[in-house]
């Protein structure tokens, strides 16, 4: 869906479509890699806090808080990497075009998200 959006939105040309595509996918993958490694740490952060599994341990929760930043910071380096590979390559209309794409489709995403959940909680109601 991203990549046919991009295509039109951005009218590449021959030379830029390819390079694109490859540096899109790259932006991709580090979004989906970013989002694992941090959930992974929240899920390990969730269960250390939880007052179910007893008193955590100080130094551990400390330590894994001062890990979640550092991933924080790296994410944020590696996804201002991706976005310059792309950036060397659009100019400055097709930049912004693409920023706001990115915009439009997350705000899509969120919507198909809430009808979805309204469309759960209908379905759970029971019939009058």
């Amino acid at each position: 869906m991203l990549i046919a959006d991009a295509e039109r939105a951005l009218e590449l040309n021959d030379k830029q479509y390819p390079e694109f595509l490859t540096r899109l996918r790259a932006l991709q993958e580090t979004r989906r890699a970013n989002l694992l490694q941090r959930a992974k740490l929240m899920a390990e952060l969730q269960r250390l806090s939880n007052p179910r599994n007893g008193n955590p341990d100080e130094a551990t929760l400390k330590e894994r808080l001062m890990a979640l930043q550092e991933l924080e910071s790296r994410n944020a380096a590696e996804l201002r990497r991706s976005y310059n590979a792309i950036d060397e390559i659009l100019t400055v209309r097709q930049r912004a075009r693409f920023r706001v794409l990115e915009e439009q489709l997350e705000r899509r995403k969120l919507e198909l998200r809430m009808r979805a959940r309204q469309n759960r909680l209908q379905q759970r109601r029971p019939p009058r």
